[in-house]
């Protein structure tokens, strides 16, 4: 049979090329699919592999085309482009998005890309080498993969379900079930996908052991029933299904319960501590990959940012908050004084090489606060105390029932997850418009302010926009209103 390696960029659009050929992928140990996939440890090579292209440009590697653990923060109100930067993801800043920036638009291909690995695991699971159990095993891992990443493609490309009363009916992605290259067409809507990423997930949750993770001391570099519990309450809560977001947060917690200890906290940002992480996307010293490099780089020892903190945003984190100092580092550069980005700066003689953390339990508690909120404050409440209590050292409980609970709520996942692709998802699923401060970017407030400071909730911009070359590669993919 005729055999075609699949070059990373056609496998970036796999989803969108149309093509004659009979062609064939293959795992990530590089073999020929027939001789792929002879033992249990070649799934978990080809698993593993979906992991490692969640680390590819676009995704949640280092790089300056859409970093996904940086544009969430820079298009929104917490980060503002430094003068003395490199002047990268310009345009996004800007919120001049384009289907040609590169920028917005790189997830698309990079998160597809991701998911064509997770579909040719599952196209081989009848290759008759593992038992029913390991089968099952396997199954639930790669389709929980494949619907995590369905979920970011979809919350940044289309609405949220949350967003708007029309949500739901608008256009949706393709959910992408094989590794055919076949065209595709967005013949879903937004209920439509959510439906599918649920089923993956539920389905993960089932079947998927408690303990799924690789050897000491990074063990939480697969998912498992916590992590996918987590999961589903993220996904519940943009479906606006409190009931199940809540019921899916107890369940994750009631497993791995630890937000953090206030004493492990600022180890967990250098990886040398797991302390309340439930996913990472494991990043070796031998790979390389820069992950916090979108935020900065030490230049003779001196801390050069691309983005820097709004003082405004900074001065909402009290001097007594173990997130302060572990987030972010005053420090001066060319003469000048920024508040800057340390989260994910340091491991070992690496900088920017760590881990990304793609789940952590404290999310899973803010997740079931804000679900409780509607039918049960005093858990709500209860939720946020327990993360308070390891991010404070003085910490005192809050009583706090109504608005004023919902604001606390809110600005503790504003303080908490800065830096984790969720600020901007935050806005557009709560139907918010975004106001950026007035403010410059030097440490004092001091500078010009973003020629953008403001977007409306009903702007088109909160949907990015599909790449224009997996558009030419595929007319049949319609561009999302107002590109």
């Amino acid at each position: 049979m005729k055999k075609i390696i699949i070059s990373g960029l056609l496998l970036a659009f796999i989803a969108t090329i149309s093509c004659d050929k009979d062609l064939e992928q293959f795992s990530n140990t590089n073999t020929f699919v027939d001789n792929a996939f002879k033992s249990y440890t070649d799934y978990r090579f080809a698993l593993d592999g979906v992991y490692d292209a969640m680390k590819r440009t676009g995704y949640f590697s280092g790089g300056d085309s859409g970093s996904q653990n940086i544009m969430a923060d820079l298009t929104a109100d917490n980060l503002i482009q430094s003068p003395s930067g490199r002047l990268t993801e310009t345009r996004s800043w800007l919120l001049e998005f384009g289907p040609d920036d590169g920028q917005t638009t790189a997830l698309y291909g990079a998160g597809y890309f991701a998911i064509s690995r997770a579909n040719f695991v599952l196209e081989n699971l009848n290759k008759g080498v593992l038992t029913p159990a390991e089968s099952l095993q396997v199954e639930a891992e790669a389709r929980a993969l494949r619907g995590i990443i369905h979920f970011d493609i979809a919350r940044a490309y289309c609405k949220i379900p949350t967003q708007s009363s029309d949500a739901n009916t608008s256009l949706g992605i393709a959910y992408m079930t094989t590794t055919s290259n076949t065209p595709v067409t967005r013949n879903l809507n937004v209920s439509q996908v959510y439906e599918k990423i649920i089923a993956d997930l539920e389905f993960a949750k089932a079947n998927i052991p408690a303990t799924n993770n690789t050897a000491a001391p990074f063990v939480k570099g697969r998912l498992n029933k916590a992590s996918v519990a987590g999961l589903l309450s993220r996904v519940y809560l943009f479906m606006g299904d409190n009931v199940k977001a809540l019921a899916a947060a107890e369940e994750s917690i009631a497993i791995s319960p630890s937000v953090g200890a206030i004493g492990n906290f600022p180890s967990v940002w250098n990886s040398t501590n797991q302390d309340g992480t439930l996913l990472e996307i494991l990043n070796s010293d031998a790979e390389r990959v820069t992950i916090g490099s979108c935020y900065n780089q030490i230049i003779s020892g001196a801390i050069k940012s691309e983005f820097v903190v709004y003082k405004n945003f900074y001065d909402l984190y009290k001097a007594t908050d173990v997130r302060k100092n572990s987030y972010f580092k005053v420090s001066t550069f060319s003469g000048l004084s920024y508040i800057n980005v340390i989260k994910y700066n340091t491991r070992g003689s690496l900088p920017n090489v760590v881990n990304y953390k793609y789940l952590r339990t404290a999310e899973v508690y803010l997740n079931g606060a804000e679900a409780a909120f509607s039918s049960n404050q005093a858990r709500a409440l209860a939720l946020l105390n327990i993360l308070r209590q390891s991010r404070y050292s003085d910490y005192s409980p809050l009583n706090l029932t109504g608005t004023a609970l919902w604001d606390e709520i809110q600005k503790e996942r504003r303080l908490e997850l800065m830096g984790e692709a969720d600020r901007w998802y935050t806005l557009k699923r709560l139907g918010l418009s975004l106001s950026r401060p007035n403010q410059g970017a030097l440490s004092n407030g001091n500078g010009t302010p973003a020629p953008t400071l403001t977007l409306s909730s009903t702007s088109n911009k909160w949907q990015w926009p599909i790449p224009i070359d997996a558009i030419n590669l595929n007319p049949q993919i319609q561009q999302n209103p107002g590109y």
